[in-house]
Formats: structure tokens, C-alpha cells, sequence
């Protein structure tokens, strides 16, 4: 696999960045981790910060709001209201107490008792009241429980005032009312402008408000009826009332993002709730990723300076290398590794290494390639003076004809002459042919036909020959046999055929390509009325016991393949099927005899 092939995460910079970033990865983890604990304890500072600030900017209405507590709480055990006396129609003891505890609550616009029959005759103005039919007595004398009201315009006052009451019980435990006192909203409007010009801490504009168990708004900076644009939308002041204080983001009902913080005065009756502004939000409650960016940004750098230091350190000069080797596997013997003189030591040494081994296999393969050189040079040789030698054992067999009387001799002589001229023929083709593994058949069979017609014409015998040869390559140890095979076939053929049209003997020779790597060489020719159609036919009932007919067996044996006659009344036909060796197998030259 070259290196522009592989995919990334096979490069060694990517796999050296992947270890890094392995080994980086816990201290990644514990800077996290570290962030996260700073982050949050940023966040709980700032937020007791902004619960600090809501608490000191309603330290004067909470004060008096539960100092007005503690003194109803007071009085609802009072002697004086408790008394007997007051049961008997004497409320002077009552009304004198009253007055004492107004002095001590100046922002008090009423303090009372009011007895479960709801006529009001203790009062710290001495004024008398039938509460019978107010909603706001029918609540209390119905909880019997200290409680926080809103009273929008007060019988008495005839203003906005916050009730503060407390039930009262005899010494036997029965229920005889409630004392109450109103603190006016415009007097707790004083204490929240004389508020504002505290500060919180934080330099935010905010609202304070407080309300009950039952999430209603008891007192408001913004006045009750500007604090609805402030209250959280996503949830009710009651849902508050059992949880510790706390600071959340949310929406008021116009969708203004608001920080809210809430803090318990008195458990389970009394809580304080301030809206600020969004930027306190991003003080108390932030939770961005930004402190987060540094130790991961330190982890992604670590990963590219280790992909840049295997790149620069490693992977270029690899390259340089690979491709060197890469031009020397396809055939490029021009050494040039290329500048490694920046590389490490070991990548030159590398590079030295592949500098010998490559030098040291170009003079291999000249050394190789001259001792083939001079194989073939001398196979050529071989090859040629056989074909030399037997064209000239030919030459003297054809003088030995003209000085032949009896024409059996000259026939011995000129078949032996037909077989003499097939081989010279064979070793020409081998010579034309040195140094290659295999053997062009096709065109060394039709080398064969023409030098066996040209040698066989003449006289008043005329050939018309067709060769129809496919493109096949044989290892030298087919081609032999069956170049032997073919001259003797055709020799036979030429001598035995009859005359056909035309006057002329025909001859037909196909070599075909049979599949499952099976060839077929197929010798055809006429039968006539000629001297030779008896002979012919004689072979093809079975006869043919002569020394041509053993050649033609010894050779089919030698190709390892099966001979087939067919006789019709106008041809012979002789046919070879063998199987084509892989051309793998070319030196592998057995000494097996032909004959």
C-alpha cells in the first residue's frame, strides 16, 4: 500500500496525535473537573453574595415587620387582654395596652383586639368596630393561626395595610379572638424609599418583595400594584414556601429575563423575594462553557503539535523513501532517495540501507541479465547448427536420390529427406524463437506446411493448402511434438490423398483453442480417384502398421493426447486433442524420448 492510499487514521502522525491526546487525556479530565469545582464555588459565592444583598436591602421592612409580629404575639397573652376584666365590659386595662404597643410600632395605624364576636372595642385609638362581616376576620377566626393579610382599603384607615395577627386563648385553651396591627403600605413605602438609597453590593437595580405562606404579596419596593411585572412567571409565590432560599433565572409574564433570589424570614409564614436585572443572573448563576475553552484548547493543541512534530520529524522523510522504493519496485533503477538530511539518524540510516540493497541488486540483476544473455546467445547457436546440420544431411540425401535406380530407395529416401527437413524446420523456429518461455504454435505450424508443400510439389501433383491456425503458445516441450506430429501427418497426407476438383490435391490444417485449456491440431485431405485413395483408405479401416503410423502414435503419447480418424467417401481427416500446459511449467523439460 503506497502512502497516498491509506486513509488518515492509518498515517503515523494521526495514530502519534491519538496516543498524545491519550495520555494528555486525564490530565483533561482533572482540569475539567477543577474548572467545574471552581466555577461552582464562583457561583455559590455569588450567589450568597446576591441572598446577602436581598437581605440587607429589606432589613429595615423585614425588622419592622417582625418586630410588629413579636409584639401581637405579645399581646395575645397579655393580662390585659386575656383577662377576665375584659370579658366583664372594663376594656380600659386592654386599651391601655393597646396604646402602649402602638407608641412602641409609630408606623402602626391600628393595634386591636378583636373578640370572635367581631366587635371591635380594644383598640389603641379607643375607636369600636363590628369586623363580623369582613372577609379578612372570617379567615382569621377561621385559621386561628398567626397570619399575614393584605387589606386593600381598611375600615378604619380607609388605606392599604398589612395585617399582622395572632390568636388569643383564655387559660383553659378556648378561643377568645385575635390581636391584630395594621401597618399602612405608605408607611412601609417610607422604610423602602429610605431603602433604596442603601446599597446592595452589587451596583444592579433590583425589587424586593415579601409574601406568605400562601404566596400572597404582603409588602412590594414597586408598590403592590407594580410588583405583578416582576413576580416569576414559570412558577407561583407558594410554590416557594417549603424550600431554602435560593437563586434561579426565569421570565417575568412580559418575558424579560430576570435573576430571582428567595429567602425564608420566618419559617413557614414569612418569605423575601427580589428580582434583578439579567446581568446579575450571569454573576450568580452563570454556566457558560467559557471557562472550559482553555484546558480543552491546551488538549487540541497538544494533539497538533504531536501530528505536526510526526510530520515534520517522521512522515515527510518517510515518504521521501517510500516513493524512492516505490520507483525502484516498478522498474526505475535511478537511485535517488532525496534530501534526508534533516531526518532523524535512523531514518538516514534507513535510507543508506535501501541506497546498498538497491545498488546491490542492479549489479545482481547485470550480472543475471548478461549470463541469460550469453544462454540464449549460445542456445541460438545450438539450435542453429542443428538446423544447419540437418539441412545439410538433407542436402546429401537428395544427392543420394539422383544416384538412386530403384524407386523404393528413392521413396525411402525422399520421406526420410520430408522428416529430415520437418526437424530442420522445428530447430529453426526454436532458434528464431531462444530465450523466451513459450513458442508462437501458430506460426511455427504454418512455417512447417509451407516448407513440407514447397519440398512435396512438383511434377504433375498439385496442392491447394488452407492453414487455419489460432493464436496459440506452447512451452517448448509441446512445441517439439507437435511440430513432429504435423510433419509427419502432412507427409502422409500429401502422399496419400487423391486428386480432387480442380486437378489439385487439397489439404486442409486448423489448429484450434478448445476450452478447459484443451487445443486440437485436425490434418485434413481429399480422397479421390488418385494413386493414394486406396492407401487412404486402407489407414483408415485400421491399417497403417508402418513406421509412419508409430511416429504419429509415439508423438500423440508425447503430448499426452488422443488421435481421431474420420473416413468419409471425399476426405481423411486426423485429428490430435491435447491439453495446453501453463506456460509456468516452461522449464520444466522432462528427457522423455519422442519415439
Amino acid at each position: 500500500m503506497m502512502q497516498d492510499d491509506m486513509r488518515w487514521w492509518e498515517r503515523v502522525n494521526a495514530r502519534f496525535a491519538l496516543v498524545l491526546s491519550l495520555a494528555l487525556l486525564p490530565l483533561l479530565v482533572v482540569s475539567l473537573v477543577q474548572t467545574r469545582s471552581l466555577q461552582e464555588e464562583a457561583q455559590g459565592r455569588a450567589q450568597q453574595a446576591m441572598l446577602g444583598a436581598t437581605l440587607r436591602a429589606s432589613t429595615g421592612e423585614i425588622g419592622l415587620i417582625r418586630f410588629a409580629q413579636g409584639a401581637v404575639a405579645a399581646l395575645a397573652s397579655a393580662p390585659a387582654v386575656v383577662g377576665a376584666s375584659v370579658q366583664a365590659g372594663a376594656p380600659d386595662l386592654c386599651g391601655a395596652a393597646m396604646r402602649l404597643t402602638a407608641a412602641q410600632v409609630p408606623a402602626a395605624s391600628l393595634v386591636a383586639f378583636v373578640p370572635k364576636s367581631g366587635l371591635m372595642t380594644c383598640s389603641s385609638d379607643g375607636r369600636a368596630y363590628d369586623y363580623s362581616d369582613f372577609p379578612q376576620f372570617l379567615e382569621v377566626t377561621s385559621a386561628k393561626i398567626p397570619m399575614f393579610s393584605v387589606v386593600r382599603k381598611g375600615p378604619i384607615s380607609q388605606t392599604s395595610v398589612l395585617l399582622i395577627t395572632h390568636p388569643v386563648y383564655d387559660l383553659a385553651g378556648g378561643y377568645l379572638g385575635y390581636t391584630t396591627i395594621a401597618l399602612p403600605h405608605t408607611q412601609l413605602d417610607g422604610v423602602n424609599k429610605a431603602l433604596d438609597a442603601a446599597t446592595t453590593g452589587l451596583d444592579i437595580p433590583a425589587q424586593f418583595w415579601t409574601f406568605d405562606a400562601a404566596g400572597e404579596v404582603l409588602t412590594a419596593s414597586t408598590g403592590l400594584d407594580a410588583v405583578a411585572r416582576y413576580l416569576p412567571a414559570s412558577r407561583p409565590l407558594a410554590g416557594f414556601v417549603t424550600g431554602p432560599a435560593t437563586v434561579f433565572n426565569g421570565k417575568t409574564p412580559a418575558g424579560e429575563d430576570r435573576t430571582f433570589a428567595m429567602v425564608p424570614m420566618v419559617q413557614g409564614q414569612l418569605f423575601l423575594m427580589s428580582s434583578w436585572d439579567a446581568r446579575a443572573g450571569r454573576l450568580a448563576t452563570r454556566n457558560d462553557l467559557s471557562p472550559y475553552l482553555l484546558p480543552v484548547m491546551m488538549w487540541a493543541i497538544g494533539m497538533i503539535v504531536a501530528a505536526w512534530a510526526a510530520e515534520w520529524l517522521v512522515s515527510r522523510h518517510v515518504r521521501v523513501l517510500t516513493r524512492a522504493i516505490g520507483r525502484f519496485a516498478k522498474g526505475d533503477r535511478r537511485v535517488m532517495v532525496g534530501n534526508l538530511a534533516e531526518a532523524p539518524g535512523e531514518l538516514r540510516a534507513a535510507g543508506s540501507a535501501f541506497t546498498s540493497m538497491a545498488d546491490g541488486v542492479m549489479r545482481g540483476e547485470a550480472r543475471l541479465e548478461d549470463t541469460i544473455h550469453q544462454k540464449e546467445v549460445l542456445l541460438r547457436e545450438v539450435h542453429h547448427r542443428v538446423k544447419n546440420n540437418l539441412q545439410l544431411i538433407a542436402s546429401i540425401m537428395s544427392l543420394q536420390m539422383r544416384k538412386a535406380v530403384a524407386p523404393e530407395s528413392k521413396l525411402l529416401l525422399k520421406n526420410l529427406q520430408d522428416r529430415i527437413m520437418g526437424l530442420a524446420t522445428i530447430h529453426q523456429g526454436l532458434y528464431q524463437t531462444s530465450g523466451m518461455a513459450d513458442v508462437r504454435a501458430d506460426e511455427l505450424l504454418r512455417d512447417i506446411v509451407r516448407q513440407i508443400v514447397n519440398l512435396g510439389s512438383g511434377g504433375d501433383r498439385k496442392f491447394a493448402v488452407k492453414v487455419d491456425a489460432a493464436e496459440l503458445h506452447l512451452t517448448p516441450d509441446q512445441a517439439v511434438p507437435l511440430s513432429l506430429f504435423l510433419t509427419e501427418a502432412m507427409s502422409n497426407a500429401m502422399k496419400y490423398a487423391g486428386v480432387g476438383e480442380g486437378g489439385r490435391v487439397h489439404i486442409a490444417v486448423r489448429l484450434v483453442c478448445l476450452p478447459e485449456q484443451m487445443a486440437m491440431l485436425e490434418v485434413e485431405n481429399s480422397l479421390g480417384s488418385g494413386i493414394g485413395a486406396g492407401v487412404a483408405a486402407d489407414v483408415a479401416a485400421g491399417g497403417g502398421t508402418g513406421l509412419g503410423e508409430q511416429l504419429l502414435t509415439a508423438f500423440a503419447q508425447q503430448l499426452g493426447g488422443k488421435l481421431d480418424r474420420v473416413v468419409t467417401p471425399d476426405l481423411y481427416r486426423l485429428s490430435i486433442t491435447f491439453g495446453v500446459r501453463n506456460l509456468t511449467d516452461a522449464e520444466d523439460r522432462g528427457d522423455d524420448p519422442l519415439i
